[in-house]
């Protein structure tokens, strides 16, 4: 299955109609190593010469956060940045530097006990985490 027609079927399984921006915003999201900013994800589809707005992609970012296709998570204390990911797709944890944004991968995770002590102790279905810790990197020192 090619990458059109698998976010074609993520669409229509949570009963949205696909339309070529979705389509662009879905697979922005899978080729991501990282999870991206709105910036990030409207600057990719501006390489991609998909016509969308910015606003335009706010409004498919909260649609597909209600449908839960994408999570959300706020990326620092400091500034704020909303991050967004598919959801399910593998977690990324990251160390990230508050003045020139570099981010380094924490592998592997260091959460997974945690999740599962809380699902245990609270019941709840966890459906996922981010961590991300941030400081000034070295050469930002």
């Amino acid at each position: 299955m090619n990458s059109r027609s698998d976010t074609t079927h993520l669409l229509a399984q949570k009963g949205l109609k696909s339309t070529r921006q979705r389509n662009a915003v879905l697979r922005v999201l899978q080729q991501a190593d990282e999870p991206l900013t709105v910036d990030a994800i409207f600057m990719q589809l501006r390489e991609n010469q998909v016509p969308v707005s910015l606003a335009t992609v706010y409004r498919m970012l909260d649609l597909f956060g209600e449908k839960g296709l994408v999570t959300k998570s706020v990326a620092s204390a400091s500034r704020a940045t909303a991050l967004y990911q598919l959801a399910g797709q593998h977690v990324t944890h990251v160390l990230r530097c508050m003045r020139c944004q570099t981010t380094v991968p924490i592998q592997p995770c260091p959460l997974d006990k945690l999740e599962e002590h809380l699902r245990l102790q609270t019941d709840f279905e966890i459906k996922g985490h981010h961590l991300e810790v941030y400081g000034l990197c070295p050469q930002c020192r």
